[in-house]
């Protein structure tokens, strides 16, 4: 039986077909199975770690990854760690790339990255440094600190480009314990947005924009942030501005507390902050109003920034301790040098004295007269001229 010319094209079409399909499921089985060894591979050991999760979607061709309950442990001795604590753990982290341009022009370049409900525990030495540190070679062009990228930056250069379109944190968690302060915060129900996060301009890269919201654990303290921070310049490099409303003051004593003159007991801040960081030196300005400040005395303080003690905190007590302030903090964020607890406490302290200068000023000017007054009588009673 002849096959006609039609019959013919059809038949090659289908077998074709038939291959196309038994090479894509080869290729993406195949993929899928040197995928989870490398995985497996990378997993026992990434950068000092061991990563675990328990499911991994791998597809070769569109170059995406899955990976479901993600849990990044600790192995050896990190400083505030025990070995098999979690630092960092994911419900889910979605990953989309590109071939083509890791193939032909030597840039891993990658779509989106999503991390879903990711909670993260990140510790500041004594010395400044963080937990964070063994993964800034990740995300910088050279070392993870301003000297190391000075020292190396003419040796040292990428191999590849890096280029990401878009990375998102979603219902996020930071604790975050500062070992220089005694202090711990915890940020919750946290969105975060970067975009264009790429070193396409050679070693100074490209500013990538960054929009972050987040709660103050178990307050009702808010915080916004949005601006541009460059990952691929020397040292820390960004431009953001802050708005934070309700925080309450005494979630920040470990910063403040061996600096102003008494105790603070309550009160909430709403805070206007613009910052600006290069090469690691931070400039910022603060403009902070609080409401509701209540204070005690400290055991022995007789006087705050020229006021009597005594009539300073009677005035605080006698007003819902409304205070507007400016504070201006610089300083060096590597080496974590910069003195915001003395500009507080000069500020918030010298903005309240002021008030109770002018509201109270006649209290302390009767208190001088009378003072005044009686050291005259004590003088005539003991004068020995007097006739």
């Amino acid at each position: 039986m002849k096959i006609s010319h039609l019959n013919k094209k059809k038949l090659l079409y289908t077998i074709l077909a038939v291959l196309s399909i038994c090479a894509f499921v080869g290729i993406s089985i195949l993929g899928y199975s040197i995928a989870n060894k490398q995985f497996k591979k990378l997993s026992d050991d990434f950068y000092g770690f061991k990563i675990e999760w328990d499911d991994l979607d791998f597809s070769v061709l569109q170059a995406a990854i899955e990976l479901e309950d993600f849990k990044l442990i600790v192995k050896g001795n990190i400083q505030g760690f025990k070995p098999g604590e979690n630092m960092m753990t994911a419900d889910k982290i979605v990953i989309n790339a590109r071939i083509l341009p890791l193939l032909f022009k030597r840039t891993v370049s990658v779509e989106k990255i999503e991390l879903d409900s990711p909670k993260v525990k990140v510790i500041r030495y004594r010395d400044g440094t963080n937990s964070l540190k063994p993964f800034l070679p990740l995300i910088k062009v050279h070392g993870s600190s301003a000297s190391e990228i000075k020292k190396d930056e003419d040796s040292l250069s990428p191999s590849f480009e890096f280029a990401l379109d878009k990375l998102t944190l979603d219902d996020s968690e930071i604790d975050f314990i500062d070992q220089q302060n005694g202090a711990r915060l915890k940020l919750t129900d946290m969105d975060l947005t970067i975009t264009d996060l790429n070193s396409k301009a050679g070693k100074k890269g490209i500013p990538s924009e960054l929009e972050m919201d987040a709660q103050l654990d178990d307050t009702k303290g808010k915080i916004d942030l949005d601006g541009t921070i460059n990952f691929f310049e020397v040292g820390y490099h960004f431009d953001l501005k802050q708005k934070a409303k309700n925080l309450p003051i005494t979630y920040f004593r470990p910063y403040y507390q061996s600096e102003v003159p008494v105790e603070i007991k309550s009160g909430t801040m709403n805070v206007d902050s613009t910052m600006k960081s290069r090469k690691s030196y931070l400039t910022s300005t603060h403009n902070v109003s609080i409401s509701g400040l209540k204070v005690e005395g400290k055991s022995g303080i007789k006087s705050v920034m020229g006021v009597p003690a005594q009539i300073f905190i009677a005035f605080l007590k006698s007003h819902d301790g409304a205070v507007k302030m400016t504070v201006q903090v610089d300083g060096d964020l590597e080496k974590g040098r910069f003195a915001v607890s003395k500009q507080f406490s000069r500020n918030l302290f010298a903005a309240i004295a002021e008030q109770v200068k002018i509201e109270r000023g006649s209290e302390i000017t009767d208190s001088l007269e009378k003072a005044g007054e009686d050291i005259k009588e004590t003088f005539k009673k003991i004068n020995p001229f007097k006739k």
